[in-house]
């Protein structure tokens, strides 16, 4: 291999471990959650990361900075009060230096007394920041598009 190929060998391997982070940020965000650890959810973000929620596209709630990202998953059902998973698909991202936006389907299995049920479906759209050596969300939208009625 001459120095051109490994320069380009090197720059790919860099982009591919940068998904893999991007990738593990996202799966730590659906674990903490879930688990009702509060403070790692939280630092699946910037300081001053954004939590935008919406129904098809309408705005529903947002949550800005690390002291309220806190407060919302405290409130935020849990295990082993209740249990329930968010599921994503593989994400499509697209990395600009220390930058990064993806987009990725999420489904959520939500705990019944009948058994489970899919509580929402729908997808993220991120942007995420290279923050203090790791990826993190600086801006997430959550748009549901399916939940069940009542």
């Amino acid at each position: 291999m001459d120095d051109d190929e490994i320069t380009e060998l090197r720059r790919r391997v860099a982009e591919l471990e940068d998904e893999r982070a991007v990738a593990r940020t996202m799966v730590r965000y659906a674990e903490s959650l879930d688990y009702g650890d509060s403070a790692t959810w939280a630092d699946t973000f910037t300081p001053d990361g954004v939590f935008d929620v919406r129904r098809r596209g309408e705005p529903m709630f947002v949550h800005t900075g690390t002291e309220s990202l806190i407060a919302f998953a405290d409130q935020h059902t849990s295990a082993p009060t209740v249990y329930h998973k968010h599921f994503l698909s593989v994400p499509s991202i697209a990395l600009d230096g220390d930058r990064a936006v993806a987009s990725t389907y999420f489904t959520m299995l939500y705990e019944r007394d009948t058994g489970p049920i899919v509580l929402v479906f729908g997808r993220y759209l991120d942007e995420l920041t290279r923050y203090a050596g790791t990826w993190r969300f600086s801006r997430r939208i959550v748009d549901m598009e399916a939940l069940p009625p009542g």
